[in-house]
């Protein structure tokens, strides 16, 4: 996207334990923007003591798309990763980046030994991208 036509929204993760009452410090976050059928790899950063990336910067279509009906989807979408040591990954598809906004993505990892019955299955997969705007 070319400065003309783009806009910039927000991206902060939330890593928390699966209960959401501990932040996890020290969590691995990757975010990666999608584009058509192409993901790239964006941004790589860590939560602080509160479980929080910082506000990370993401390029977004020109907020005046989502004014009036388009072919064009008025806003970015990503794939968040999330990993911590003793804790099983997360891995969170399509998440939408609105051009203005500060979206805050809940990330619950669940400690290895909680879900120590489910064989072969370290990532979970969410679809986050509204369905209709």
């Amino acid at each position: 996207m070319n400065d003309s036509q783009s806009s910039v929204g927000y991206l902060i993760v939330n890593a928390v334990t699966a209960d959401g009452l501990i932040p996890i410090e020290n969590a691995l976050i990757t975010i990666s923007v999608t584009d058509g059928n192409n993901t790239t790899l964006y941004k790589v950063a860590r939560t602080d003591r509160s479980g929080r990336t910082e506000k990370i910067p993401v390029a977004t279509p020109n907020i005046s798309l989502s004014l009036s009906p388009s072919e064009q989807t008025p806003y970015a979408t990503v794939v968040i990763e999330g990993e911590k040591e003793g804790y099983y990954s997360n891995e969170y598809i399509n998440v939408p980046i609105f051009p203005g906004v500060v979206t805050l993505q809940q990330m619950a990892l669940i400690p290895s030994d909680e879900r120590a019955q489910i064989q072969d299955n370290d990532t979970i997969f969410y679809e986050s991208e509204p369905s209709d705007l």
